[in-house]
């Protein structure tokens, strides 16, 4: 599976301690190696995307879009600490 990510999550890395970044793109590579990613995932409920997911790396999260006929595409939409990330959406 590819990774994709918005010009608001590389933003979001930016803004990042870069040891942090590293971690979270590290990260992002392993779960996109899996057979089925998802499995790592929480679907979010109660936006208007239904297909939106949150991973998970440690106390930040990444919000992703699934994106591709085949589930191909990984897309990160955008990157946050946990207190702030879903403020933004």
């Amino acid at each position: 599976m590819q990774i994709r990510y918005t010009e608001q999550a590389e933003d979001d890395l930016r803004k990042l301690q870069r040891h942090i970044a590293n971690r979270i793109l590290t990260k992002m590579q392993w779960f996109a190696a899996q057979s089925n990613p998802l499995v790592f995932s929480k679907q979010l409920r109660g936006h208007k995307h239904p297909s939106l997911y949150r991973f998970e790396i440690g106390d930040y999260r990444t919000v992703c879009k699934i994106e591709g006929e085949s589930v191909s595409i990984l897309s990160v939409l955008q990157v946050g600490d946990r207190k702030d990330i879903y403020r933004k959406l």
